[in-house]
């Protein structure tokens, strides 16, 4: 607990004044009222009603950390009465107004001199300014207030009086508040996840570049396949996989746009504004940049995935005067990039104003075909060795009247952003189990393959479905082929493998489809409950004549011969692609050069005709 003040009188009328003063009157005017506090008396008892005031005021103010302070133009000093400074009593010794000065921080000093010029010569009414001092092992704010009591016939002040209050708490409180409100203002204009400017972020900045009027390139990119690393994996690891790509992002741009800025657009896009007078050169070298950083595998939970990025681009002016305008052109571009024609990367243009209309309307006739099952099936046979049918895949085809028929490539995308692609497959299912009914009833066993997706395999209650569709239309689950992708399989092998080996243990065959184009194949391969692998069809590209192709051909097929996988080689094209296939000892194909799909009644009519008699393709 602080004692109470020993006040020793600014001016007292029993002592002499340091300066040389004894007379304790301040010249013209009546005397200066002050009092001892330490039990002396009063020092002016001809006023006893005042000094008592003086010295409660006086005690109020030192309690409240309040100091009261004056100035005599006689002497030149600054005296300061005793005051609380964080919790301590301080003692400032008389001082002129220049050792004062010396006291304060640097920083505060030229504004505190300026101050009191201003007020000396009759330019502020006031004196009013805020000082730093050190004391105790910290910096204190202190607020000054004063003003001249008398002035001579000059107008020169004589007598200067005021306070000088410690406001550290409420100067720390304000500085707290400042930083939280600019931590504030910059969280609405970044983003926490990659620390990078976000849409409202990147609004500004186009809006400031804009203004400039200088042109320049604004890029967008979005990124593929991480809805399906958060479904799989969780959304931790998709995150982390978004801050790896930003990461990437930037070393791109640094490495030839430093002055360019990368901001996260929205869950996985990005956008990047490029540097003054960019153009389309400076566009596609940043795109086949962050197209061969991406080519690289990136991480889930120890998982090597790929993911694949699609460009748009805009040019400032040329394709719009605001942001609004250059934000809305440059997203009508990256949906364009979307189709393999492009390489991933496309620029605006009217035309491409059609496009976007043109999906808009795909997405609303693909829900409604997707509740009434408006699709078509086809069926691509496979044969052996002879070139005798052993089956066939179901493949999905969606004609419409408005835009003819939609390519597997574009209305399969838009069915797994649409949440489609559930009520699509067991659509597929169910036709798949038909027509291998329907050739089962002819006397052909011809197992009927059928794709599922990753969605599918996640999917609560999937075996129920096929044997359901098993089921209905009268068949054993072995005449059902599950052909599932790497993509299906992302979620890990902990959740992918127990549904499996429920697949297969009610007796369906289970078949990986386009082996050798992932980066996990050869421990899915060994962990899971396969029957069959598909060769991808691109490494049966010049295996004929390409002595490199067929070797790193042969060793995938004797592995499978090895774990007791049977094989299919897919996309056979050519009588020489065939022979050097059987050669390898393939013992199942599938490709244009037996048959083209075809609709599955024309394939059933087909089965049909020939009774139990092998059906031989081509021929």
């Amino acid at each position: 607990m602080s004692r109470e003040p020993s006040f020793r009188p600014i001016l007292s009328a029993a002592e002499p004044d340091p300066a040389g003063r004894g007379t304790g009157e301040r010249g013209e005017g009546s005397p200066v009222l002050s009092c001892e506090v330490a039990g002396q008396g009063p020092s002016c008892a001809q006023l006893p009603e005042v000094c008592e005031s003086e010295r409660r005021l006086r005690r109020a103010m030192w309690a409240s950390g309040t100091s009261v302070w004056e100035w005599r133009a006689e002497g030149g000093l600054i005296r300061v009465d005793p005051f609380l400074l964080g919790g301590a009593e301080v003692n400032l010794p008389a001082c002129s107004v220049e050792d004062f000065l010396q006291r304060l921080h640097p920083e505060d000093a030229q504004a505190a001199q300026d101050a009191w010029r201003a007020h000396r010569e009759g330019q502020r009414a006031d004196l009013e300014v805020v000082l730093r001092l050190h004391h105790d092992g910290r910096q204190r704010w202190l607020r000054m207030h004063g003003r001249a009591i008398e002035r001579d016939a000059r107008g020169e002040p004589c007598l200067v009086m005021g306070t000088l209050k410690d406001m550290t708490a409420e100067r720390e409180a304000a500085e707290a508040l400042q930083a939280m409100a600019r931590a504030l203002e910059r969280m609405s204009r970044h983003d926490g996840l990659t620390d990078l400017p976000n849409r409202a972020g990147l609004e500004d900045y186009l809006a400031q570049r804009m203004a400039q009027g200088d042109g320049f390139a604004l890029m967008q990119l979005d990124i593929d396949g991480v809805k399906d690393i958060n479904d799989s994996y969780g959304h931790e690891a998709g995150d982390r996989l978004l801050r790896t790509a930003a990461g990437r992002l930037r070393e791109v741009l640094q490495g030839g746009e430093a002055s360019a800025v990368l901001a996260r657009w929205s869950g996985s896009s990005f956008s990047m504004v490029l540097q003054p007078g960019s153009g389309e050169t400076e566009v596609r070298t940043i795109a086949q940049g962050v197209i061969a950083a991406f080519a690289l595998p990136f991480d889930a939970q120890g998982h090597p995935v790929s993911l694949q990025a699609r460009i748009g681009a805009v040019l400032a002016p040329r394709d719009g005067a605001t942001p609004v305008e250059l934000l809305r052109k440059v997203d009508v571009a990256t949906q364009a990039a979307r189709g393999p024609v492009r390489n991933g990367l496309a620029f605006y243009g009217s035309d491409l104003e059609d496009d976007v209309q043109r999906r808009v309307r795909l997405f609303s006739l693909l829900r409604a075909d997707a509740e009434r099952n408006g699709f078509a099936f086809v069926a691509q046979p496979k044969v052996d060795r002879d070139g005798q049918a052993t089956g066939a895949e179901l493949l999905m085809r969606w004609p419409t009247e408005a835009f003819g028929a939609v390519s597997p490539a574009e209305f399969i995308p838009m069915a797994e952003k649409l949440g489609l692609i559930g009520l699509m497959g067991r659509h597929a299912l169910h036709a798949a189990a038909r027509l291998a009914a329907r050739c089962a009833a002819a006397g052909q066993r011809l197992p009927v393959a059928v794709n599922l997706s990753p969605k599918q395999v996640l999917q609560p209650g999937l075996d129920r479905q096929l044997l359901v569709a098993c089921e209905r239309a009268g068949i054993e689950p072995a005449l059902l082929e599950i052909e599932l992708t790497e993509s299906a399989l992302l979620a890990g092998l902990d959740v992918v493998r127990p549904v499996l080996q429920r697949l297969r243990g009610f007796g369906f065959s289970l078949a990986l489809d386009d082996f050798g184009t992932g980066y996990s194949s050869l421990s899915y391969l060994r962990q899971l409950p396969l029957s069959k692998v598909k060769i991808d069809r691109s490494f049966l590209l010049d295996i004929e004549r390409d002595e490199r192709a067929l070797r790193m051909l042969e060793p995938m097929i004797r592995l499978c011969e090895v774990l007791g996988l049977s094989t299919v080689a897919e996309g056979v094209e050519t009588p020489a692609q065939f022979e050097v296939l059987r050669r390898l000892g393939v013992p199942e194909f599938q490709g244009y050069h037996f048959a083209r799909p075809l609709p599955v009644d024309e394939w059933a009519a087909r089965v049909e005709a020939a009774g139990p008699v092998p059906i031989r393709l081509p021929g």
